[in-house]
């Protein structure tokens, strides 16, 4: 089987609270030249801001990935939102790692971890390149 081309983005968390947070995923894909050839983006909502939560959705596996099109990079935009507070509305001042993993055409490239504020959540701007 031939490996799609391609970037692969994977967003990695497995904090207890992960499921406080609502994660959208935009990427511009550009040639070697700076074009921009292509766009895709993906997103994981487990609840409105303020909404109900489910017990099944604090417990549930999230697979947060993302698929280019074949591009030489990409500008990628992360925006891990929270949308509740926790059960005990008790908020640590420690911040959460998320991993993101990059990887082209099957092969890995980066793989980044960002601290998280509990509080605000992340705006985070990447760039990925396949060299």
């Amino acid at each position: 089987m031939t490996q799609k081309q391609g970037f692969t983005i994977e967003i990695i968390c497995h904090d207890r609270e992960w499921w406080r947070y609502n994660v959208a995923v935009t990427c511009g894909c550009f040639d070697r030249e700076g074009h921009r050839i292509g766009f895709a983006s993906t997103e994981s909502k487990i609840a409105d801001m303020g909404g109900e939560v489910r017990e099944g959705d604090k417990h549930r596996n999230r697979k947060i990935e993302l698929q280019t099109e074949a591009c030489d990079n990409l500008l990628m935009y992360l925006y891990i939102i929270p949308h509740t507070l926790p059960e005990d509305n008790e908020i640590k001042d420690d911040p959460f790692p998320v991993k993101i993993r990059a990887s082209y055409a099957g092969q890995e490239l980066k793989t980044t971890t960002k601290s998280i504020n509990r509080w605000s959540g992340a705006s985070l701007e990447l760039r990925f390149s396949q060299e």
